[in-house]
């Protein structure tokens, strides 16, 4: 993913990158988690061409494009 669509995301205060496990994750416990944030990153890696896999606790793990 480029640096910018990492930022954008890091742009969120609840949720971040992990460049380790190449996923976005949730910085919030799952009963606070900002669900519109959560679907504006869907929208914004949707956008992009970007796969993803939807997972447990507001995570999504890249895939790579499309």
């Amino acid at each position: 993913m480029s640096g910018q669509l990492i930022d954008r995301i890091n742009d969120y205060g609840s949720f971040c990158f992990d460049e380790k496990s190449e996923s976005v994750i949730s910085v919030r416990p799952d009963n606070q988690a900002d669900i519109s944030a959560f679907l504006e990153i869907v929208c914004l890696l949707d956008t992009n061409r970007i796969r993803y896999r939807m997972q447990k606790d507001y995570t999504l793990q890249i895939l790579g494009k499309v």
